[in-house]
């Protein structure tokens, strides 16, 4: 609907809405947010387990949807940025998993 009301001149404001594709200004002009993009909360998290926690080496495991998807990758920018001596491997998981992949992609 943010391509919508932007056509029509309509600002559109989310507390809900996390997807970091709506940033793009270009695309959705007048969307805004009450809360982060995954890409803020994946930043925000990267940085509490290094500083706070002190993690220097660790493992992410994922789905393949959107969701999972961009907080990954939100994560993996995050990380040569703010944190550059953290590690990190990464799973994917293809969403709708069972459980004999989950414990495979783990094990």
């Amino acid at each position: 609907t943010s391509l919508i009301t932007g056509l029509r001149g309509y600002p559109q404001i989310s507390g809900m809405s996390t997807a970091a594709t709506l940033d793009d200004r270009t695309l959705y002009p007048l969307f805004g947010r009450t809360i982060p993009s995954d890409v803020g909360t994946a930043t925000a998290a990267v940085l509490y387990m290094r500083n706070v926690l002190g993690i220097r080496n660790m493992a992410m495991v994922h789905t393949s949807d959107a969701y999972g998807s961009a907080y990954a990758g939100g994560m993996l920018d995050a990380i040569p940025r703010y944190t550059p001596d953290l590690t990190i491997n990464t799973f994917i998981l293809r969403f709708g998993a069972n459980k004999e992949e989950v414990q495979n992609t783990v094990a």
